[in-house]
């Protein structure tokens, strides 16, 4: 049996910076109330929110880049899915995937795609581009609907 330590480790790492970065959310919240701030403090609240929104994901990559390179998990780990994820997630893929040790030898039937290969990458890129689009546009249509006030107290729309 492996030992699964580390992977524990990273799991709790994971798991614990976002319960902690939920709970500070969820904190602001309940000082802010059902009071609704004035646009001073506004600004600064939705500052903070988007701030623990990127802490939910470079938080938790810090934490594991310092775990794995203190405790070396990356020269003593068993292959296995999850190890491969940590690897291409902090190191990169692996050089000796792309390189032959014989310079010589040369692998053309690796390289060549199918036609169905090629129908389903130009699928997955298509669907991929629509979704960003869809995503996009619904994103510019929320700004362009979106009511605003002035300092006058004057409100209305994008312009």
């Amino acid at each position: 049996m492996r030992n699964r330590a580390p992977e524990l480790v990273i799991c709790a790492l994971v798991l614990l910076t976002i319960c902690i970065i939920y709970g500070i959310t969820h904190l602001l919240y309940l000082l802010i109330g059902d009071d609704v701030p004035s646009n001073d403090k506004l600004w600064s609240f939705r500052l903070a929110l988007n701030l623990l929104g990127y802490a939910t994901i470079f938080l938790p990559g810090i934490l594991i880049f310092k775990y794995i390179k203190a405790s070396k998990y990356l020269e003593r780990c068993v292959p296995g899915s999850f190890s491969t994820v940590v690897r291409l997630c902090f190191a990169g893929p692996d050089p000796d995937l792309f390189h032959s040790t014989d310079p010589h030898s040369t692998n053309t039937s690796s390289n060549v795609r199918t036609l169905k290969q090629d129908t389903l990458l130009l699928l997955f890129c298509f669907v991929g581009l629509q979704g960003s689009y869809l995503t996009w546009g619904l994103l510019q249509e929320k700004v362009m609907t979106q009511v605003y006030v002035n300092s006058k107290g004057e409100s209305g729309v994008f312009k």
